[in-house]
């Protein structure tokens, strides 16, 4: 297409990518089966600059028309991944931290089509258009585009591992900083600023997280062997934040022996099952436990320590937990107190 406006400066990018032999590193993992399900969200995008900017000059002072001028820019960059796993999603493939951290990181590029780990060369055309008379001066920046989220990591059932932030650079971009036309006989700048359009990779898209809405509390009394119900009115993400309070095993009334710690904030859940006993003691086989602290002197020592705990369940519309303080089933009528929890619900993407 040519040019025919004398003031303007036209930039054409195209990005040529491609996967340059294998991924780098050549450390060997062995393949291990896992029924473990991954949904990865993307959060947020970070642009950070690379390098010094360069500078595009093109003298057309003695020109008798417009010039034309092509320069070809490219730019090498890894696929880089930044990525921690837990001691607990590493314990449900082994305990191997380094398969568990494989097989995230495969997750991670299926979600975002990308091959983590090898090796991309962005290419740009730069086409820059100068009138007669004149002079063009054109500033350029490399910037990598990081992509930033969450892994969450659950079991076939619906049973929630662990959460694992990510930030991955999957996408190099050249972005214009300035441009000027200057006329060559006064010296005087014809034109000054961003007037080149350019054409830019595609950065990969920001899928909408919906927020967590509260809705509503429990309370799970230290007295009750019968516990707490929660029912699941849709399907989606059930987070249970600990709020407040804690629980004694010793009655209000009495003072327990010196060295004996009573209280705590530990809570048995039990999904879509009734409260498990052993014998008069409740079970170790719930299957969850919530805001798990004991023993401790006092209410507001195991309260401080528990600020902050959180449970994440996966449910299905009409799923139920049971919520029950921890103590022998005979002894439940005298104890004091109750935790008390925030529910917040996330929809399912």
């Amino acid at each position: 297409m040519d040019v025919k406006l004398s003031k303007t400066i036209a930039f054409v990018l195209t990005l040529i990518l491609s996967a340059c032999g294998t991924p780098q590193g050549n450390t060997q993992v062995p393949k291990v089966e896992t029924n473990l399900q991954f949904t990865v969200r993307q959060e947020s995008q970070l642009i950070e600059s690379v390098g010094a900017p360069y500078e595009i000059t093109v003298d057309n002072c003695n020109g008798a028309r417009d010039s034309e001028k092509i320069e070809e820019r490219s730019k090498k960059y890894l696929t880089e991944l930044n990525l921690e796993v837990s001691n607990k999603v590493a314990a449900e493939v082994g305990g191997n931290i380094e398969v568990a951290k494989v097989m995230v990181s495969d997750e991670i590029g299926l979600a975002l089509g990308i091959r983590i780990g090898t090796e991309t060369e962005s290419r740009s055309s730069v086409k820059i258009v100068t009138p007669a008379g004149q002079k063009t001066v054109a500033h350029l920046q490399w910037e990598e585009v990081w992509t930033s989220g969450t892994v969450a990591v659950s079991r076939p059932d619906g049973t929630y591992v662990d959460v694992l932030p990510f930030s991955v650079l999957n996408s190099l971009t050249l972005e214009q900083l300035d441009s000027q036309t200057i006329n060559c006989e006064t010296g005087a700048i014809v034109e000054n600023g961003s007037t080149a359009q350019i054409s830019t990779p595609e950065i990969p898209a920001i899928l909408p997280t919906p927020a967590p809405v509260s809705i509503g509390y429990i309370s799970v009394s230290g007295n009750s062997s019968e516990g707490t119900k929660f029912t699941a009115t849709q399907a989606g993400i059930y987070t249970f934040k600990y709020i407040s309070g804690s629980y004694s095993t010793y009655p209000a009334s009495k003072t327990p022996p010196a060295g004996i710690l009573t209280w705590l904030t530990a809570i048995r859940v039990f999904k879509n099952r009734p409260v498990e006993w052993n014998g008069i003691a409740i079970s170790s086989s719930s299957d969850y436990r919530a805001v798990d602290y004991a023993y401790y002197a006092s209410a507001s020592e195991v309260e401080n320590i528990a600020k902050g705990s959180v449970l994440s369940i996966s449910l299905l519309q009409g799923d139920y937990l049971i919520f029950v303080a921890v103590d022998e089933l005979p002894y439940y009528s005298d104890n004091p107190g109750e935790v008390v929890f925030e529910v917040l619900y996330t929809p399912n993407q």
